[in-house]
């Protein structure tokens, strides 16, 4: 009998959403090789040939997580040719998919809990902060887009970075909040608020807050 091939590349993933799970639940400290590798079905000696150490499956994980929901959304909103009607519904689509899914809160703090633990350690810091360069990138270019084709005032084109960064910040700020207290406000309204400001402020012409 030949023996059985294995795409090394499905095999790193499956075993990086077993991780998503344990440390959704369990936070990064408590998530060990040997349990993750367990609930993956392999021996902890194979998690070693896909994964040199904990950080690297963590980072790993994340990145991988992060990247499932950007290809979800980006498929939802690739037909849109107005990049700030594409700006709204990316917004709206990010929050819908991080909401329709299950370890979505439980990832989040753990990720932010692993920042503050590792400030010192520039390394890890960075690699963590770094899972969300793929997201930034899409609005840094989608406002780039709305300046090129004049939707956006061209003083947005020095801003695009800073609101990209601001844009993140908003979404991760509004599920902490959310996650404290689920009744205090609507996430839908929230990021319709978020982005009538943000469009009053870099649209040309006459001011108006869209409906």
């Amino acid at each position: 009998m030949s023996p059985k091939i294995v795409d090394r590349n499905e095999k790193r993933k499956q075993i990086g959403f077993v991780a998503l799970k344990h440390f959704a639940k369990y936070g990064f400290s408590a998530s060990s090789m040997s349990r993750i590798a367990n609930a993956a079905g392999v021996g902890k000696g194979t998690m070693y040939e896909y994964f040199s150490s904990k950080e690297e499956l963590i980072n790993f994980s994340l990145t991988l997580y992060v990247e499932q929901i950007e290809q979800k959304v980006a498929s939802l909103i690739a037909g849109i040719p107005n990049p700030k009607t594409r700006l709204r519904n990316y917004l709206h689509e990010v929050i819908q998919a991080i909401k329709n899914d299950p370890y979505t809160m439980g990832v989040l703090l753990a990720v932010f809990k692993k920042l503050v633990s590792d400030s010192q350690d520039t390394e890890h810091t960075a690699l963590l902060r770094g899972m969300f360069q793929s997201a930034r990138t899409a609005i840094y270019n989608m406002i780039i887009e709305g300046v090129d084709k004049g939707i956006f005032r061209p003083e947005a084109r020095q801003s695009a970075q800073s609101i990209a960064f601001n844009m993140i910040a908003f979404i991760d700020g509004l599920w902490l909040h959310a996650l404290a207290d689920p009744r205090a406000f609507d996430l839908t309204a929230q990021a319709n608020d978020y982005l009538d400001r943000l469009f009053y402020s870099i649209t040309p012409g006459p001011k108006q807050i869209d409906n």
